[in-house]
């Protein structure tokens, strides 16, 4: 079966200090989805020579921390077993 895990790391969101007096510091967490549907069907495209991105679990993150009053900015790394989200977030 797939897995999701969250692994924070760095200062708290908000919190001043690291980025100066007054200004919010950023926080990094990695999401990584273990063998997501997403994945296969992107591999399976592969197959074809199809190779469309594919941010929806990005995206649908990104909306989460933005409805939550978070700012974020992610990467994404995909394996043959797993896709890594690293967002670095602070509060808006």
């Amino acid at each position: 079966g797939g897995g999701t895990t969250a692994a924070p790391s760095g200062g708290g969101v908000g919190e001043a200090g690291g980025g100066g007096a007054g200004k919010p510091s950023s926080r990094k967490v990695t999401v990584r989805l273990a063998g997501p549907a997403t994945l296969w069907a992107a591999q399976a495209l592969a197959a074809k020579g199809i190779n469309p991105p594919n941010e929806y679990l990005g995206y649908c993150l990104t909306a989460f921390c933005r409805a939550s009053g978070v700012r974020s900015v992610y990467s994404s790394k995909v394996s043959d077993t797993s896709v890594d989200l690293e967002f670095t977030i602070s509060r808006l």
